[in-house]
C-alpha cells in the first residue's frame, strides 16, 4: 500500500511488482487494499495535467519528471537526502519506508511548503508530519504556479 502511495506521485503509477504475483501483494488482495488503490488512482488522475506538462518538459529539454532535491536547492541536506524527491519543480514527495510507521521526518528545503494532507504550511528544515496509511508526506511549494496550487489543493 505504501508503494502505491509513492507511485501515485510518479509519471507512471504502478501499485505492485507484477513479475511474481504469487509472492507479491496485488491490487485486489483485499477490499481494504482495493479502496486504498482507488484513492491513490484518483490522486494520480488529478495530477494528470501536471504530469503531462512534465512529460512535455522532458521531451523538449531532457529534464526528468522525478528530480533530486539538489536539482534546485544548493543546501547540504539537499545533497544528502536519498529518500525524498521532487516531482517536477513544485511537489516534494517523502515516501514512508519504515513498516508500521505513522509519522515521517521530512527535510524541506528553505522555502515555504504546504503539506497537502493537512494544509499546514512549513518554512523549511526538518519537520515531523503525520503519515497514516493513505496520507503519504507530500508537499507543494507555496510559490508554485496558481494552477498547481489549485490542482493539489484537494488531493487528500
Amino acid at each position: 500500500m505504501r508503494w502505491c502511495e509513492m507511485n501515485a506521485f510518479t509519471p507512471l503509477m504502478r501499485g505492485h511488482e507484477g513479475l511474481n504475483p504469487d509472492i507479491n501483494a496485488q491490487f485486489d488482495a483485499s477490499a481494504r487494499v482495493l479502496r486504498h488503490g482507488e484513492k491513490m488512482a484518483r490522486i494520480h488522475t488529478a495530477l494528470a495535467p501536471y504530469l503531462k506538462q512534465l512529460a512535455a518538459e522532458n521531451a523538449q529539454k531532457g529534464i526528468a519528471a522525478i528530480r533530486p532535491l539538489f536539482f534546485y536547492y544548493n543546501e547540504p541536506q539537499a545533497f544528502d537526502e536519498a529518500y525524498e524527491y521532487l516531482l517536477g519543480r513544485d511537489i516534494l514527495v517523502a515516501p514512508v519506508l519504515k513498516q508500521g510507521a505513522t509519522e515521517r521526518e521530512v527535510y524541506l528545503p528553505r522555502e515555504r511548503w504546504i503539506h497537502l494532507p493537512s494544509g499546514k504550511e512549513y518554512h523549511g528544515g526538518r519537520v515531523l508530519v503525520n503519515a497514516p496509511l493513505g496520507e503519504i508526506p507530500v508537499f507543494v511549494r507555496a510559490e508554485a504556479p496558481q494552477q498547481v496550487l489549485e490542482m493539489t489543493k484537494n488531493l487528500f
